[in-house]
């Protein structure tokens, strides 16, 4: 479903607009002398209208913060730069649109760190068991947007003509299961979870001896509600915009596996623009993913009260009990490091929740 342009915060972006306009009249003036400039410094140019495609389901947090970015551009643009979002996985999945930006027949488009494995195995490093922590994510921001995590995957990206310009938050993913509740890693044991081809994803799964069965997204519902699944790792967030709490019966906050989406467009396409367009394209994103971020943590928390309305047994676990499952997931790091995911890599994020 495409979405047309609507802006999020329309209510308080109007009433910012009336208060500039009420202090010009008083001889301040100042907001209506920016505004005028900004007019006269993108009168004439020719609009550009950028074509993204957003994988994930329209209201979910991601999804948000990529709507944001797209009228925060075109504010600031002087509406000389527009994004057209097709949410809701429209224009196809994470790898198939992020090679049709590496190819230059899509200018945007989003993908989880988890399905990113496919282009590059160190940005799934974030992924890893409780190699992040709900209470640090703040120096994992810092790292990725003005350090050394981001540095390096930005360089490893741009080798891939790919160019990074949001980090979002997506959230920390949690088990559920529509047959029996969750408490510790046991509870696992034979469960038929659904997966996708992220070799964390898997790895976890093995490690909790529950038989993975890859299912399409779009399919998840459906094999829950018939018991193809009966288990699944995700974020509350995510799975109420996707109704799943209809037919989940059982969860448990294990926060187990962190993930970020990412907004891209080509290096080249993004070099190819001038120094002022550039610039003005990062502002919005910055602010935009800023804006992501603080409305992640609160989305969620309305998420999980929705599924406990809906009847969902929710476990909280204590920090012991998550010890427990780190534990038992340690294999991952086994199987996968340095095999398929850099020890730098991993270092650098350690680094971050010290």
């Amino acid at each position: 479903m495409k979405l047309k342009s609507k802006k999020l915060i329309a209510g308080l972006l109007f009433t910012s607009f009336a208060m500039a306009t009420v202090l010009g009249g008083c001889g301040g003036g100042n907001g209506d002398k920016a505004q005028d400039n900004n007019k006269d410094a993108n009168a004439g140019a020719e609009k550009i209208t950028f074509t993204c495609a957003d994988v994930m389901s329209t209201g979910n947090n991601v999804s948000l913060g990529i709507h944001k970015f797209a009228e925060l551009l075109e504010e600031k643009s002087g509406g000389t730069m527009v994004v057209d979002v097709h949410s809701d996985a429209e224009l196809g999945n994470d790898v198939d649109t992020v090679q049709q930006v590496q190819a230059g027949s899509l200018d945007m488009a989003n993908s989880s760190t988890d399905n990113f494995s496919a282009f590059d195995p160190d940005v799934t490093a974030l992924c890893l068991p409780y190699i992040v922590s709900s209470d640090k994510l703040q120096p994992l921001y810092d790292s990725i947007d003005n350090g050394e995590l981001g540095a390096y995957y930005r360089e490893r990206m741009a080798a891939q003509n790919l160019h990074p310009l949001m980090f979002c938050e997506y959230g920390f993913r949690c088990y559920h299961s529509s047959s029996k509740p969750i408490t510790s890693p046991t509870d696992m044991k034979d469960m038929k979870l659904r997966a996708t081809s992220s070799k964390v994803e898997l790895a976890a799964a093995e490690a909790l001896a529950a038989p993975a069965q890859t299912v399409a997204w779009g399919e998840t519902y459906t094999a829950l509600q018939q018991g193809t699944v009966d288990g699944e790792s995700n974020t509350f967030g995510l799975l109420h915009a996707a109704k799943h709490d209809e037919v989940l019966k059982y969860s448990a906050t294990t926060e187990h596996n962190y993930s970020m989406h990412i907004l891209f467009m080509a290096e080249d396409k993004y070099q190819a623009l001038t120094d002022e367009q550039k610039a003005i394209i990062d502002e919005a994103a910055a602010e935009a993913v800023a804006w992501q971020r603080e409305q992640s943590a609160t989305l969620e928390e309305e998420a999980k009260a929705a599924f406990r309305e809906n009847g969902v047994e929710i476990v909280e676990l204590t920090a012991e009990q998550k010890a427990e499952w780190a534990d038992a997931m340690s294999g991952v790091y086994d199987k996968l490091v340095p095999s398929v995911i850099s020890q730098e890599v991993v270092d650098m994020i350690r680094a971050t929740q010290e």
